[in-house]
C-alpha cells in the first residue's frame, strides 16, 4: 500500500511539525478527509483544536486563509486537498500562511512547480497505474497505527472512510475485518459524513463532527459486544443521520431521472450520461458516482452551478481503462478554469461561470471522440 514512504518517519515529522498554536490540520470535507483528520489528531492533540474543512468549491481557499489568520495560524497540514488542481489558489494559501505547509494527497492534476514552503508528500507510489489511489484516511490510520494507539473504533472508522470514498471492496484486503453487523454501520456513517459535508453553508472551522467522534472512541465500552450499540446510538450517527435521509432522496430523484432520459450520447457499450444538477446542497460528486454504479457502463458527467463557477464531475465505469478523466479536464482552456484534477476514472473540476458553456461542449468532444477511438 504505501511502501514508498517510511510511516515510522512520517509520524515524526508530524509530531515536529505540530508543537504549537500555530499549527493546524485542514481536510477535504468528505469520510476520507475527515477521518484522516481525526487520525492525526489522536496523534497529536494540537491538531484536535486546529482543524479546517475544505469543500471541493474552495479550492481558491478563500475561506481557508480567511480562517487561519483569525485563528492565527501559520503552519498547515492538507489532507486529501488536491492542491494539484488549483495552483492560483495554493500560492495564494502558501503566501498568506506564510509558515509551512505539508501536503499529503493522492490526487494527480498539473505538473508545476510548488511554492517553496510547500512539501507534498505524494501518497501514490512512483510511476503509478492510471487507476491508482491511496485514501489519505487509510494512510493516516497506518500512521496511527505506528504509534500503537489503534482500538476497534479506529478501525470501524477506516472502514467507513473507504465506504465514504467508493473504495471498500478496492482495498477489502488491506482493511480491519469487521462483523457484517459493524460493517453495515460503518457504510452508513462513510456516506452519512459525505452527505454531512454537502451543507455549503458549514463554516470552515466547524468541528461539530471531530468532537463527537472524539468523544465516541473515548467512550468506547470495555466489552465487545456493546461496541457496536455504542456507535449506532452516538452523536456521530445522529448528527449525520438527517442530512444523509435528504441527500439519498435527491441524488436518487435525479439518478432516476438521468436514466430514464437516458444517455446524451447512446452507445450501446460505452454510453455518455450528462446530468445537469440543480439542488441546494453540493452533491454534483455524489450524483455523478451514484449514476455511474447505475447504469455500470460508459461514462457519466455532471455539472452544478455555484457561487464560485460551475462545477463539473466526471466518472468512467469501472470496467474501463480508458479515458483518462484528468487528461480530459486538461484539455480545457486554462482560462476558464479555477481547478481540476482527481484521478484516471473519477475527476472533477470549477469551471468559470463565463466560458463554462464552450467548456463542457469541448470535455463532451474529448470523451466522444475517446469512446469512438476505441471501437
Amino acid at each position: 500500500m504505501f511502501e514508498h514512504i517510511n510511516l515510522s518517519s512520517e509520524l515524526e515529522r508530524i509530531r515536529e511539525f505540530a508543537t504549537g498554536e500555530s499549527c493546524a490540520v485542514a481536510y477535504h470535507g468528505d469520510a476520507d478527509g475527515f477521518f484522516a483528520a481525526h487520525f492525526l489528531g489522536r496523534i497529536t492533540s494540537v491538531l484536535q483544536d486546529h482543524s479546517f474543512n475544505v469543500q471541493t468549491g474552495d479550492l481558491d481557499f478563500n475561506r481557508l486563509i480567511a480562517a487561519s489568520k483569525q485563528h492565527n495560524i501559520t503552519d498547515l497540514i492538507l489532507l486529501d486537498i488536491n492542491v494539484l488542481s488549483a495552483q492560483g489558489g495554493l500560492n495564494a494559501l502558501a503566501d498568506a500562511i506564510g509558515g509551512r505547509l505539508l501536503v499529503y494527497d493522492d490526487h494527480f492534476g498539473e505538473k508545476v512547480p510548488l511554492p517553496s514552503n510547500v512539501e507534498l508528500v505524494p501518497l501514490l507510489p512512483p510511476n503509478p497505474q492510471d487507476d491508482s489511489i491511496r485514501p489519505t484516511s487509510l494512510f493516516s490510520h497506518r500512521i496511527l497505527a505506528a504509534s500503537h494507539a489503534v482500538n476497534w473504533i479506529d478501525d470501524a472508522f477506516v472502514v467507513a472512510a473507504a465506504f465514504g470514498e467508493g473504495v471498500y471492496r478496492q482495498f477489502s484486503a488491506h482493511l480491519p475485518q469487521l462483523s457484517k453487523q459493524e460493517t453495515d454501520l460503518a457504510r452508513r456513517i462513510g456516506r452519512g459524513i459525505n452527505a454531512y459535508f454537502t451543507d455549503t453553508s458549514i463554516d470552515v472551522d466547524d468541528g461539530t463532527l471531530l468532537r463527537a467522534a472524539r468523544d465516541l472512541r473515548a467512550a468506547e465500552p470495555a466489552d465487545p459486544s456493546e461496541r457496536y450499540a455504542s456507535m449506532l446510538n452516538s452523536s456521530l450517527v445522529k448528527i449525520i443521520s438527517t442530512a444523509a435521509k435528504e441527500v439519498d432522496r435527491q441524488v436518487e430523484q435525479i439518478v432516476r431521472e438521468a436514466v430514464t432520459a437516458g444517455p446524451w450520447y447512446a452507445d450501446a457499450k460505452m454510453p455518455i450520461y450528462f446530468v445537469k444538477v440543480e439542488s441546494s446542497r453540493r452533491i454534483v460528486n455524489l450524483v455523478a458516482s451514484s449514476l455511474r454504479t447505475t447504469v455500470d457502463k460508459g461514462i457519466v458527467i455532471a455539472v452544478q452551478p455555484a457561487a464560485a463557477g460551475l462545477a463539473v464531475e466526471i466518472r468512467r465505469a469501472r470496467s474501463m481503462t480508458t479515458p483518462n478523466l484528468v487528461e480530459a479536464l486538461m484539455s480545457l482552456n486554462p482560462d476558464a478554469v479555477i481547478s481540476r484534477g482527481g484521478h484516471p476514472m473519477a475527476a472533477g473540476a470549477t469551471l468559470k461561470h463565463d466560458g463554462a458553456e464552450d467548456a463542457i461542449q469541448v470535455l463532451q468532444q474529448f470523451v466522444r471522440r475517446s469512446i469512438a477511438d476505441r471501437q
